[in-house]
């Protein structure tokens, strides 16, 4: 989104508009490109769309260090948190999805990017906090972001993969205290920096799916999160709220579509 430079959107009443303009520094008028992402496609249709374009980094290490819970590696993950700075990816997954010789449940992965010296100085320093205080991390050749897109992947068509979003000072709580339906086989990847966590259940039959992902969400809410449902079995098409809590904003929202797509031809509900 925040890479977006312009977008050619289709609109329900068949216009084409161009958002956006093809310059580094666009200050002008909306953010229309941005309004057209959040909306989810409730809008309009993004035919094409212009980017910004970064080079690739001189340099990339990504460190894995085996832990046996996921509160460990949040313990490490906290451990290293002031020492980063060309961090592009603080992440837990189990630990089979990271090295098939890593005999823990869990991994912390790390992984910088950037200039060559400020990486090696980065991981260098990150590499004797977690030898001192936890195990010596195992060097990798895949990055945080492989692993996520790895992991969101290969989820099982018949399962629900949820994103919970959490303040990320909460994500111990919501993990420990019970009141959440999360077991660890559940856990697909957590995000440490950012606070999100991508679930996946694959449930009996669409009454225990739908009580799973209520009760995900009140515990959520509880910890002012939200939970989000990325993708879901069949047998559960039409009748899960796959969105939850809507914030103060969706009447906003709501009044754009009316006023853009009167006749819901792009989204009825």
């Amino acid at each position: 989104r925040d890479n977006l430079l312009s977008t050619t959107v289709a609109l329900a009443d068949g216009r084409v508009i161009q958002a956006g303009r093809v310059v580094v520094k666009n200050v002008a008028g909306y953010d229309l490109p941005k309004l057209f992402i959040g909306s989810q496609g409730t809008l309009g249709l993004m035919a094409d769309v212009t980017l910004k374009l970064y080079p690739l980094p001189r340099a990339r290490q990504s460190l894995a260090l085996p832990v046996a819970t996921v509160d460990a590696g949040l313990a490490a993950a906290r451990a290293i948190a002031g020492e980063l700075r060309v961090n592009t990816g603080t992440v837990i997954t189990p630990g089979t999805a990271v090295q098939p010789n890593i005999d823990t449940p869990f991994a912390l992965v790390i992984t910088a990017e950037g200039i060559r010296e400020d990486v090696e100085n980065e991981m260098s320093t990150v590499r004797a906090i977690l030898a001192k205080h936890f195990t010596m991390p195992i060097e990798l050749e895949r990055s945080a972001t492989e692993l996520w897109q790895q992991q969101l992947g290969t989820v099982a068509e018949n399962a629900l993969l949820v994103r919970v979003g959490l303040p990320p000072q909460v994500l111990p709580t919501f993990l420990t205290n019970g009141k959440s339906p999360y077991e660890p086989d559940h856990l697909q990847l957590i995000d440490v920096v950012n606070g999100l966590l991508y679930l996946s259940h694959t449930p009996s039959d669409p009454d225990e799916g739908h009580k799973w992902l209520t009760a995900l969400r009140r515990a959520a809410e509880a910890q002012e999160g939200y939970a989000v449902v990325m993708t879901l079995p069949s047998a559960l098409h039409g009748t899960t709220d796959r969105w939850g809590h809507r914030p103060a904003i969706a009447k906003l929202m709501h009044q754009l579509r009316a006023q853009w797509d009167p006749q819901g031809i792009l989204a009825g509900e």
